[in-house]
């Protein structure tokens, strides 16, 4: 039952733990991670040799000359002497004491014959940069065979040859190590920086929680706003998108229920008489001035009046009527044209 209730508390703690914080512990790891690889990477570069036997001398000696080429080229002479047949070659134990710069050499050498009873020999060379382990590799084995040369008679005894020159690889040692060292390292910079920061982080967050919610158009989360709110704030987002002239002159929406119900009937009869002057649209209606009769003392012309004017011999000529004054009734209205309409209709200017 204990068991049961450890788990299930340590389940509820890791659902309490961030998204960000397993983010930030798997990058930190990475990031120590590469940096561990890079700073322990050596370069290492073999050559494989033959040692041929040609006299019953060299046969009988073969198990004691066998340990000479293992064991020549570890001594510090042979190294040093490396160095001054090669100018060109980096000195990678400089500045240090003779034995520090003997261990060095042999932590880089390795010579070993490959199989029990086999006359091939790998020599191997492990350093930090891939062109001195190259170069170096091809070096010893250059002066191995010249200290055997300077020792045994390598035309009537044994002679040596080059199998396979120098191939450098790359090789990361105890890399699982530093994989499980960077993981916790990195973890545990996370759970500092959860500790610190966590805090201050959650408050940001339920803030910009609260200021989102408060956005009637959120609609990712949950508005805590009431209906009646979000109505009001509809209105005054609607009212604020809507430049309308007659917003200026409030009163008059007022008055639009008080309109004579006449009015409706006044735009069936204009739309009937006047088609051509009435567009194709039944919201927008019409108005025409209603002019006064003309009073009964006015004089009325003779019927043979114009009989009797004499004959105009030139026509006046008409003024040409551009394209701006000429008015499609028949066309559809602009949004603005029927704002101006609407506007002239609520302050009675038809």
């Amino acid at each position: 039952m204990n068991i049961i209730s450890k788990f299930q508390n340590f389940k509820n703690r890791l659902l309490q733990i961030s998204p960000q914080f397993f983010v930030v512990g798997l990058v930190l790891s990475l990031t120590f991670f590469l940096l561990a690889i890079d700073s322990v990477k050596t370069y290492r570069s073999e050559v494989l040799i033959l040692v041929n036997l040609k006299s019953e001398t060299a046969i009988k000696q073969q198990e004691q000359l066998l340990d000479t080429i293992v064991e020549l080229p570890k001594t510090l002479a042979f190294y040093d002497q490396i160095l001054a047949k090669n100018k060109n070659v980096r000195d990678v134990s400089e500045n240090l004491d003779p034995d520090k710069r003997k261990d060095s050499w042999n932590k880089m050498l390795s010579i070993s014959r490959v199989g029990k009873n086999s006359l091939i020999f790998k020599i191997s060379i492990s350093t930090k940069s891939a062109s001195d382990s190259e170069q170096l590799s091809s070096k010893t084995v250059r002066e191995l065979f010249d200290r055997i040369a300077f020792y045994y008679d390598i035309k009537k005894d044994f002679d040596l040859r080059i199998i396979e020159k120098p191939i450098a690889r790359t090789e990361v040692s105890a890399w699982p190590w530093i994989l499980i060292v960077s993981f916790a390292g990195g973890f545990g910079i996370a759970i500092v920086l959860n500790s610190l920061l966590g805090p201050a982080v959650e408050k940001r967050t339920e803030e910009k929680e609260e200021n989102d919610s408060n956005f009637v158009f959120d609609f990712g989360k949950k508005a805590k706003v009431s209906v009646g709110q979000g109505v009001e704030k509809l209105r005054r987002l609607y009212q604020s998108d809507a430049p309308f002239v007659f917003e200026e002159k409030k009163e008059t929406f007022s008055g639009i229920s008080q309109i004579d119900p006449q009015l409706q009937e006044m735009k069936k009869l204009t739309k009937q008489m006047e088609p051509s002057k009435y567009p194709n649209f039944p919201e927008m209606p019409v108005a025409t001035k209603v002019k006064a009769s003309a009073p009964d003392n006015l004089p009325i012309a003779e019927d043979d009046f114009l009989a009797n004017l004499p004959e105009i011999e030139k026509e006046i000529p008409k003024e040409p009527v551009s394209d701006e004054s000429v008015v499609d009734f028949k066309r559809e209205p602009t949004k603005e044209e029927l704002k101006e309409r609407l506007n002239q209709l609520l302050r009675g200017e038809f």
